[in-house]
């Protein structure tokens, strides 16, 4: 009884440190996330999924789109989602041709959807991201879902433009149909 008391005391005595470690985690993200990019950054938050972390960082110096998804590999390697998904922009905006002349695409815009995890242990991180019109302002008319996919280990195997559609009547780009 005695050692489960001292136990106790020990477990009580560290709790109140828990959230300063990881506030020093979030710290030192930020600051390999600023030096990475060049620009200050604050980690809002920072998950693991496997060998592989996923980050919503604030930018603080920007003026629009100053909250990103990023992805670390097992390495430190730190990815942008929106720089990954921008080599889809042509692709993206030629699925929506059709729905207006010229089809504004925005990576830098994102919702995560259901990271998938695949046999071999992999995670699979899926975002979707709104075509509008033209411009950002301008109305939304489909969504592309980008997938960015490592392996069990937690090396990087690339990106994929899963779809680019068109939105139906009662459709919101941050919540896109199932399927397809």
């Amino acid at each position: 009884m005695r050692r489960l008391g001292a136990m106790f005391l020990l477990l009580a005595a560290l709790l109140p440190a828990l959230p300063a470690a990881a506030q020093g985690d979030h710290r030192r993200l930020s600051q390999q996330i600023s030096a990475r990019f060049d620009e200050p950054a604050r980690v809002l938050r920072a998950d693991r999924h496997g060998a592989v972390t996923l980050i919503r960082a604030e930018f603080t110096a920007r003026a629009n789109s100053n909250e990103q998804y990023l992805l670390m590999d097992r390495s430190g390697t730190i990815l942008m989602v929106a720089t990954e998904a921008e080599r889809f922009e042509g692709a993206a905006r030629a699925a929506l041709i059709g729905r207006t002349p010229e089809p504004g695409f925005w990576p830098a815009t994102q919702a995560l959807l259901p990271v998938q995890a695949d046999a071999g242990g992999g995670r699979t991180f899926r975002f979707a991201m709104p075509v509008t019109a033209m411009c950002r302002a301008c109305e939304t008319i489909g969504v592309a879902e980008v997938a960015l996919a490592f392996d069990a280990a937690g090396n990087y195997r690339g990106a994929e433009l899963v779809r680019a559609v068109p939105l139906g009547p009662r459709e919101r780009w941050d919540r896109p149909r199932r399927g397809g």
